[in-house]
């Protein structure tokens, strides 16, 4: 398991694209209907530097990062936990719009796909199935 690391001076990076996550954390049943009582909103920006692909999270409707826009940040906190780089902003990190950063169409297609990762198809009987990372298309039939 990784530890989160406070890397080097600075990061020069362009933010390729952004998304908008939300889920149910609580829900009633009234019948067959679900009504949704409390969502967790998050905004998720795939940021790249031309070779690594940097993922932030922030809570809300606001994008920590604008989409295409460059950017100069220090004292930030990077961890790849997760099996992905996420970048961590704090109250002292100083964030800086800077010029344009031209990155190759190769690293912008990475950030657009670890921003959203294909999810196979599975039908549930595989043996790996939870030991798999990122998102699962479950097929197969519902049984009441």
């Amino acid at each position: 398991m990784a530890t989160p690391t406070s890397p080097p001076a600075f990061l020069r990076c362009k933010c390729v694209g952004t998304r908008l996550n939300s889920r149910a954390l609580t829900y009633t049943m009234k019948g067959k209907k679900i009504d949704v009582d409390k969502v967790k909103t998050e905004m998720v920006s795939a940021l790249s530097d031309g070779a690594i692909v940097y993922l932030n999270k922030k809570e809300g409707f606001t994008p920590e990062f604008e989409e295409g826009v460059s950017y100069i940040l220090q004292n930030y906190t990077l961890s790849n936990t997760y099996g992905q780089m996420y970048l961590f902003v704090g109250p002292g990190t100083l964030k800086f719009k800077t010029v344009p950063q031209e990155i190759s169409e190769e690293a912008q297609n990475a950030a657009r796909a670890a921003l959203c990762p294909p999810s196979p198809s599975v039908t549930g009987e595989e043996a790996d199935i939870f030991s798999r990372g990122g998102y699962l298309s479950l097929q197969g039939q519902i049984k009441e």
